[in-house]
C-alpha cells in the first residue's frame, strides 16, 4: 500500500498543474513526477490527442515509457486486455 500512496502523491500535483486539463500545451509544470511512469495508450483515440503525452514528457523527471497501440481507442485496457497486462508486467519487472 505505501508503494500506492507514493504513486498517488506524485500524480497529484502533477493533476493539480493542469496536466490533465483539456489543453495543457502551454502549460509548465511546478512539479516533477520522479518515480518511473508507464503510459499506455490507443493510437485510435478518438477522445485524446496522443501529443499530450509527449507534450506532459517534461515533467517526469524519472523513467518514462510511453507505449501506443495500434488499432486501439480509448479505452486500451478494455479493447486490448492481453497487450496491456504484458506492456504492465514487463514494466514492473524491469
Amino acid at each position: 500500500m505505501g508503494r500506492n500512496r507514493q504513486t498517488l502523491r506524485a500524480a497529484r500535483p502533477w493533476e493539480r498543474d493542469g496536466f490533465c486539463s483539456a489543453d495543457f500545451s502551454h502549460t509548465t509544470p511546478k512539479s516533477k513526477i520522479e518515480i518511473p511512469s508507464l503510459v499506455i495508450a490507443g493510437a485510435d483515440d478518438g477522445a485524446l490527442d496522443n501529443s499530450r503525452f509527449e507534450t506532459a514528457r517534461p515533467a517526469f523527471t524519472g523513467p518514462y515509457f510511453y507505449i501506443e497501440l495500434d488499432g486501439v481507442g480509448h479505452f486500451p485496457q478494455l479493447e486490448a486486455p492481453d497487450a496491456v497486462a504484458d506492456h504492465i508486467l514487463s514494466f514492473l519487472k524491469d
